[in-house]
């Protein structure tokens, strides 16, 4: 209670505390303040001057200026006068921007600029507009000329809204602190279901329901539009300046209704009255009566010429002392009949100032008095009690409206001042002290008071940041298209880096069409908001493929319970890794082509895929264990074999038969998926029958001169004691014809049967099979005999005296594509241009690419300039010895990979010796599918795809080649 005496005092209002009381508020609109303001050098504007002539009395200032004694400030801009005789309580509030102020607050205050300032004092001219709908009678705009600006419109807008929001929360917390205050509650803040004591409720009197109270007040509002221009003032008659004036309040009227109603701030006439209801959750309600409700007040044209910065003149509306009728002569002392032709132009001038001054004056009191009467005693809520409790009803038309004493509207202010301005309003009043005292006595209380806050900091918030109001509809509208386009033709779970991808296209496209302080704002919303739906069961597993490609199922698939899923035949196990990719490839022996799914395990990827094959140990092949085998020379080596299982191991070697089983004229049989002519090995030309003859002779030519030596010495009569040397008959061959050499395929004179072992000796396991070196040819007619005779000698006649093998290296792609190289990444076909003329020998000499260009990649004429996206790898290499002594050929392949970060690694794939060839053999050795590092992670191999062309190969000299000389020169020498 302490805090109401307080304000009590300070008010004036203690004199009449138990009184009724008129209330009044005066609302001047914004704009800023122009230099002709200035008058009589005070510091004044249109809305004090309008409210000081309301009043009858200098009691209000403009802004940020010293109040006079008897005038109180409740808050910032927030002015207040009682007139005690006339028991009248009047509100000011000018929400004129003073620039002068706000320059110099914006030159002190470097921490907020101009634009901060300006939406603080709106806010605070709002809050005092909203404390005047709720406690006053009657409320008075002061209008510029433009009548109705779009700011004050939307202000009413939104504290209407304020008001519908907040007017049973306030109601109830008023009643709280009039009960906590021990203050007689006024009889019509109240309906009668709202009143919780049954006694009470029957004694409350309905003919006073609901017309004042902080909650429930519904003030009559009327205009005063000021400064409004007459057109040709000075040229209309005093008669016709009346009416005229009347028109135009006529009309403006009018336009006033027609604008409240589409801005649904007054209902719409029930039926035919012409009357309007007026409900207590509204704002404010308009006079229903026939007498205006707008009062203009013209600018004169003395008014509209004179300078306001001239300290002399005087502006229409000044309350300066007027000038005498003597000073007045003596400075317009004229006799002539010019001169008093302009006194009367002069005369008839004043007369119309006079008209349109008392507009300004008395005709201006008299309007507001009207009103006052209106809003005290016949307010239209008045009309529909009394109405609604006429005679019939017991009701007296006649009784007087009791008004709100000086006590209750004291209280009133002090709650809604607290409430609407907070820290805003005078600290030294202690307004919050008495809340604490409130929810202590109504613990209800509390949530009323966060609920009245809530409202008023949104409704207030959007109306002051109208810019961050129209921003944040906006971008909250491209936000959710955004998010459509983010949806928008993604799979079902996808990676990281698809959904940043997404995210910044969207983010994008979000910064090219919001506008306004909030667009940052939603921007991080809308990234949020994509983060969230990537995460609520879009996630990839995002496992990375051992071929650099992503788990295409969604995270944590592999932990899911698979066995009450109902699985189809061709379902894949959710289980397992998959990137939906498949890839087609052949075997280890290289027959049979089966699709593999992209691997993520490297054993399934080197072993596991090749283990599912049944042909490659069939017809005879076997394969040969690379890491139980001992490799080296031909009487050393020991080669562990397999007729069951391919051993376990990255690579893999096979036999695949005898040397016949490959066929010069027809290439590699049955292998599923070569190109067209690309099964073909190369020529591999081992060695010459004459040079080998030359070197023979040679050694055995050393060799004799050696033995004569000997025998010279043997011939001589042994030492003493020596017992002569026993000459033993040599057992030496002669010297092999040409036919001893002959040319794979081809067919000797002599027609020998004899067999020849293949394999080596010592072998463990088991050995090689033995195969005869020439088959007896079939009874065929003379004439074919004839023509394959003369077919065969031309052949005979061109390779002879040659010994060869075949070679070649087998690359295979992901779409099933495979062919053989003659060298340099070169696809090697019959008779192609630029076949290398040394055939094999240019191959084995040279390092191979292990990855090259797939030929399917330009299949098309449009994929011959692109770049190549399809990679062959080298996946088998070939080897054909032929059936001979002179010269074996061994095997110890090196693969040299440099991958992104420049780091070199060499792998021997197993062959820490070389391996030597077995003779008359066809032998495969399939290479990884995957390189690693000796630590497990697979190579990086970088995103350009010519680096990874060049710094990838099998070095040179895989393949090598041992003359065998016979045993007579082996001891010779």
């Amino acid at each position: 209670m302490k805090e109401v005496n307080e304000l009590l005092e300070d008010t004036r209002l203690e004199s009449i505390q138990d009184a009724g009381l008129a209330i009044v508020s005066m609302f001047g609109n914004d704009g800023f303040r122009t230099p002709s303001a200035y008058s009589s050098g005070k510091l004044t504007n249109l809305n004090v001057t309008m409210a000081n002539r309301i009043v009858g009395r200098q009691v209000f200032v403009p802004k940020y200026q010293m109040l006079p004694s008897c005038t109180v400030e409740l808050a910032e801009g927030l002015q207040m006068y009682v007139d005690e005789s006339s028991r009248t309580a009047y509100l000011f509030m000018d929400a004129t921007i003073d620039t002068h102020h706000l320059a110099k607050e914006c030159c002190h205050d470097q921490q907020q600029d101009v634009k901060s300032h300006l939406m603080e004092d709106r806010s605070k001219t709002m809050r005092g507009l909203l404390l005047m709908f709720l406690v006053s009678h009657l409320v008075i705009p002061i209008l510029p000329p433009s009548l109705l600006p779009s700011d004050f419109m939307s202000e009413l807008t939104n504290l209407a809204q304020v008001k519908h929001g907040i007017y049973t929360h306030l109601a109830q917390l008023q009643s709280a602190c009039w009960k906590y205050w021990d203050i007689d509650v006024p009889s019509a803040l109240f309906e009668r279901k709202e009143i919780e004591n049954r006694r009470e409720r029957e004694r409350i009197n309905t003919n006073l329901m609901g017309w004042w109270g902080p909650a429930k007040g519904v003030p009559l509002m009327v205009f005063v539009a000021a400064d409004v221009i007459i057109p040709h003032a000075d040229k209309i008659s005093r008669s016709k300046l009346s009416v005229a004036m009347k028109r135009m309040q006529e009309v403006v009227q009018a336009r006033v209704k027609n604008i409240f109603r589409a801005f649904h701030l007054i209902p719409l006439a029930e039926g035919g009255s012409g009357r309007e209801p007026v409900e207590v959750r509204s704002l404010f309600t308009l006079p229903t009566t026939t007498q205006p409700f707008v009062h203009v007040v013209p600018s004169t044209p003395f008014a509209a010429i004179s300078s306001f910065s001239d300290s002399n003149s005087m502006d229409t509306f000044s309350f300066d002392r007027p000038v005498s009728i003597s000073t007045w002569l003596r400075d317009n002392n004229d006799d002539n009949i010019e001169g008093f032709n302009g006194k009367r132009k002069e005369t008839k001038q004043q007369t119309t100032e006079s008209i349109l001054d008392d507009c300004g004056n008395k005709l201006l009191r008299n309007f507001v008095a009207h009103w006052i009467r209106a809003a005290t005693t016949r307010h239209p809520m008045h009309l529909q009690m009394i109405t609604s409790s006429g005679p019939r009803k017991g009701g007296d038309p006649k009784q007087s409206i009791p008004l709100p004493n000086g006590l209750q509207f004291a209280s009133a202010l002090l709650v809604l001042r607290s409430l609407l301005f907070g820290s805003g309003a005078k600290d030294e009043m202690g307004d919050g002290d008495f809340r604490k005292g409130v929810i202590a006595s109504s613990p209800g209380a509390r949530g009323m008071i966060q609920q009245i806050e809530v409202i008023l900091r949104k409704k207030i918030r959007d109306t002051v940041e109208i810019e961050r109001v129209f921003s944040k509809s906006h971008s909250l509208e491209i936000m959710r298209k955004c998010v459509e386009t983010y949806l928008q033709d993604s799979p079902p779970c996808y990676t990281r880096q698809y959904h940043l991808w997404k995210r910044e296209n969207v983010l994008r496209l979000y910064a090219t069409l919001s506008r306004g302080p909030c667009a940052a704002e939603y921007a991080t919303r809308l990234e949020r908001e994509c983060d969230l739906i990537w995460k609520q069961g879009r996630q990839s597993c995002e496992k990375i493929s051992l071929t650099g490609r992503v788990c295409r199922l969604k995270a944590g698939h592999e932990d899911a319970d698979q066995e009450h899923v109902i699985k189809h035949t061709r379902d894949m196990d959710g289980t397992k890794h998959s990137s939906g990719c498949s890839f087609f490839h052949a075997c280890t022996c290289g027959k049979v082509q089966k699709l593999r799914e992209d691997p993520f395990d490297l054993e399934e990827a080197n072993i596991g895929f090749y283990t599912r094959f049944t042909c490659c140990l069939a017809d005879g092949c076997m394969a040969i264990d690379i890491q139980k085998s001992k490799f080296g020379a031909e009487d050393q080596q020991q080669l562990y074999t397999d007729n069951e299982h391919i051993p376990h191991f990255e690579s893999a070697l096979l036999y695949l038969g005898p040397a016949s089983v490959y066929r010069n004229s027809i290439g590699l049989e049955k292998c599923e998926g070569f190109m067209s002519n690309t099964n073909y090995l190369l020529p591999w030309i081992l060695a010459k029958v004459n040079d080998l003859q030359k070197k023979e002779q040679a050694a055995s030519k050393n060799g004799s001169s050696s033995a004569d030596k000997k025998a010279i010495d043997a011939n001589e009569w042994p030492l003493p004691g020596k017992s002569p040397e026993i000459k033993s008959k040599s057992t030496s061959s002669p010297l092999t014809n040409l036919e001893a050499f002959p040319a794979l395929g081809t067919v000797t004179a002599t027609g020998s049967t004899s067999n020849i072992v293949t394999a080596p000796v010592n072998t463990v396991s088991s050995s090689l099979p033995e195969t005869k070196r020439h088959e007896e040819t079939p009874t065929v007619p003379k004439k074919e005999r004839r023509r394959r005779d003369g077919r065969r000698r031309d052949r005979e006649h061109r390779l002879e005296g040659l010994i060869r093998g075949y070679v070649g290296a087998e690359y295979e792609c992901p779409h099933g594509h495979r062919f053989l190289s003659c060298g340099d990444g070169r696809i090697c076909k019959i008779g192609h241009k630029g076949h290398p003329k040394d055939h094999g020998n240019y191959f084995v000499h040279q390092d191979v690419p292990l990855y090259v260009p797939c030929p399917c990649n330009f299949a098309t004429p449009k994929s011959t300039t692109a770049s190549p996206e399809i990679i062959s790898q080298l996946q088998r290499l070939y080897v054909v010895t032929p059936d001979s002594t002179a010269v074996t050929v061994s095997m110890k392949p090196r693969i040299k990979i440099v991958d992104s970060e420049d780091q070199t690694f060499e792998f021997d794939l197993g062959f820490k010796d070389a391996f030597t060839l077995p003779r008359n053999s066809l032998h495969v050795l399939r290479l990884p599918y995957i390189y690693t590092t000796p630590s497990g992670d697979v190579i990086p191999s970088g995103p350009e795809v010519s680096q990874r062309l060049k710094n990838a190969v099998l070095l040179k000299e895989c393949f090598q080649i041992h003359e065998q000389l016979g045993q007579q020169h082996q001891e010779a020498s």
